[in-house]
């Protein structure tokens, strides 16, 4: 009983980790809760539809994804033609290859998917505004269902709004309230939520309360939004509506400025009292009432004023020719109105003649008054930013047209200006530092580069020179004449020598040598300072007309002789040599058993190795490189690298002993099994060790 649960679980495990969990997936989860995207989102209207959700079973080319809207939304489809054409509806941007199918019945639009879609994938169905889907007439939350012909259970996707787009309510200033007088007019608000106006072809519509006399023509430059001249005047309706083109783009929701100047030549009602008007644009056509505004008695007295150029000729918001203001007075009495201003700070002077702003950051303050009447208008004032000079741009390098041979480049100068200013380098903004002066770092190409420096200020302002750069084209050829490609040296040093075909600059594993007229070079490398191996030659050759450069590379085997160290003994003598290095014995050597026994430690040490002692074990442990010997006092066998050996095969009566309290070792075979050469002078009784073996 047991073997049989045992292999009913090994079976469970398999089906849970071998077969797909896609698979497992695809049976308990379905579709994913859909996201609706529509735009724009307003009652009755037209509008794209962009459905986004997650399927768990494959779809392939032909299957079907069938949405079902709510009710109240509008699918142009009939008995008669139930189709949608396919160029409206796309499936994860792939435009359908064939035409979809509506059904006004179920409020339903069955689309072909033109791909095949894997499971656990996203799918985004998109129906375009021209397949005629119009938005629910009512405002509300709504949810649409989506399934596939592969999960047919429809899920209801998350909620999505539908409401009504329209702009802010206005709020109307005029710069003169008086009954029966011309007054300019401004009008702001805020765009609707949902569209974006676009420029030259969207338009804003005002419609004047009765009363107001609005001409039958109103010149498109009288019309300011934003700052900015109307492109055109499109339409009146009974002398009171006008309707304008916008001359840049407003985007949803953002503050629009409508001025209607003085020159536009609209009246004020006749009788006083409050009024309202009302706007809208073609994307927002519902018109909206403005906040009421006040038309005052004729006894009053205003200012209002005429600027030529009406509107700023420049750059945001800047003049860039001195603007003429006149300053009109508007009253009904025959009395004089008296006109007083001033322009920064200081006292009011009466106004006589047309004022001309000079240069500069001004603010333009002024006031009318009735002294019969007692009535003195409250002092307005207009902001005005005039610069009329361009920037003082200096090119110093290159101060003229020039030819160079390198390709790294830069152009230096300066930028002087009261004004916030940029500059460009061929259409690409640079950098001012805080005096002005800039640096532009590039790289040329052969030939002719030419630079077309600008700086332009604040107010639009613009200054340009231009610079013509050429490059030479002259690259050195280098023709390596010694050491050959992977040759073998033995020598500390070696001689690298060639030839350039025209003037360079040279230069060795980045060292600068000298090269004659001829275009021949050499230099002698120091090799002693490496271990050996391969060595990398690096020739750079740099042209002196052109700053080009060519390399060569020449590998060499570096094979050195090994260093010698030579050590000479005496029987006897305390003294040794190591070279020429007198080094003192702690004992002098001495010849027993017919072998020379010395206290080694100075001599291995002499040869680079290294020694211990042992005192549990009475062992003496040597090591050199690669190489380790362990001998023991009174034991004719050492052993070399782990390996026993007779420290003299003929003679067992070799071996290391204390003699007067030094302990002394067999020279030869410590020193050839070290790997040195041991020669003995019978007429001298001198050692000498070679090391390593010549």
């Amino acid at each position: 009983m047991r073997r049989k649960l045992r292999v009913l679980a090994l079976l469970l495990l398999f089906l849970l980790t071998v077969i797909s969990p896609v698979y497992l997936r695809n049976v308990v989860l379905g579709i994913s809760t859909p996201v609706v995207e529509i735009t724009p989102n307003v009652v009755s209207e037209k509008a794209d539809y962009r459905i986004s959700f997650t399927i768990s079973k494959d779809l392939y080319v032909g299957d079907v994804i069938t949405i079902i809207f709510p009710s109240d939304t509008k699918i142009p489809c009939s008995s008669c033609n139930p189709w949608i054409e396919k160029t409206n509806l796309k499936v994860n941007d792939f435009v359908c290859t064939n035409d979809g199918k509506g059904n006004t019945a179920e409020g339903a639009v069955e689309i072909y998917t033109p791909i095949s879609i894997k499971a656990d994938s996203n799918v985004t169905v998109f129906i375009s505004r021209n397949s005629g889907i119009r938005n629910p007439s009512t405002e509300g939350e709504y949810s649409l269902k989506v399934m596939t012909g592969k999960e047919h259970d429809p899920i209801i996707s998350m909620p999505y709004k539908i409401g009504k787009s329209s702009i802010s309510r206005p709020k109307v200033e005029l710069d003169n309230y008086l009954a029966g007088k011309e007054a300019s007019y401004t009008i702001t608000f805020n765009s609707g939520s949902v569209y974006k106006l676009i420029k030259g072809v969207d338009t804003i519509s005002l419609s004047f309360p009765e009363g107001t006399e609005v001409p039958n023509i109103i010149k498109s430059s009288y019309i300011l939004v934003n700052g900015k001249s109307s492109l055109e005047v499109v339409g009146y309706t009974f002398g009171r509506k006008v309707e304008f083109v916008v001359p840049e783009d407003i985007t949803p929701a953002s503050e629009v400025k409508v001025e209607f100047l003085l020159q536009a030549g609209i009246k004020n009602p006749k009788k006083t009292g409050t009024y309202k008007l009302f706007a809208w644009t073609n994307m927002d056509p519902f018109t909206v009432e403005s906040f009421p505004y006040t038309i005052i008695d004729s006894a009053a007295v205003s200012t209002s004023l005429v600027i030529d150029p009406p509107t700023p000729d420049g750059e945001n918001g800047w003049y860039k020719s001195s603007p003429v203001v006149s300053l009109v007075a508007h009253s009904a009495v025959e009395d004089k109105v008296n006109t007083y201003y001033k322009i920064d700070e200081g006292n009011f002077s009466e106004y006589l003649s047309p004022i001309t702003l000079p240069e500069g950051h001004h603010l333009l303050s002024y006031y009318s008054e009735l002294s019969q009447y007692s009535l003195v208008e409250l002092v307005k004032s207009k902001e005005f930013k005039v610069d009329a000079t361009p920037p003082l741009l200096t090119v110093t390098e290159p101060q003229s047209d020039i030819t160079v041979s390198k390709t790294n480049f830069v152009l230096r100068g300066n930028v002087q200006d009261s004004n916030n200013v940029r500059l460009f380098v061929n259409d690409k903004q640079g950098t001012l530092s805080n005096n002005g002066d800039f640096v532009f770092e590039t790289h040329l190409v052969v030939g002719e580069n030419l630079f077309n420096i600008s700086a332009i200020d604040e107010a639009g302002n613009l200054v340009k020179i231009e610079r013509k750069v050429v490059l030479s084209t002259v690259v050195p050829k280098i023709t390596a004449l010694g050491p050959a490609n992977w040759q073998q040296i033995v020598e500390p040093t070696v001689l690298v020598s060639g030839k350039v075909d025209v003037p360079s600059d040279v230069t060795i594993n980045g060292e600068a040598v000298e090269v004659d007229d001829t275009g021949y070079f050499k230099s002698e490398l120091d090799l002693g300072n490496l271990s050996g191996g391969i060595f990398t030659i690096k020739i750079v050759a740099t042209s002196k007309e052109s700053g080009l450069k060519s390399e060569q590379f020449i590998s060499i085997i570096y094979s050195p002789k090994p260093k010698e160290t030579v050590v000479k003994l005496s029987i006897g003598s305390e003294i040794a040599f190591v070279g020429e290095q007198a080094i003192t014995l702690d004992s002098p050597p001495i010849i027993k058993n017919g072998r020379t026994l010395l206290p080694i430690r100075a001599i291995v040490e002499a040869l680079g190795g290294s020694i211990a002692w042992y005192e549990t074990e009475r062992k003496v442990t040597i090591t050199l490189k690669d190489r380790a010997i362990e001998l023991w006092i009174g034991k004719p066998q050492a052993k070399v690298n782990g390996v026993l050996k007779w420290i003299d095969e003929t003679n067992h009566k070799v071996m290391p002993e204390i003699i007067n309290g030094r302990t002394m070792l067999p020279l030869r075979f410590i020193s050839e099994q070290l790997g040195a050469k041991v020669d003995w002078d019978n007429a001298t009784k001198t050692i000498t060790i070679t090391y390593p073996v010549p």
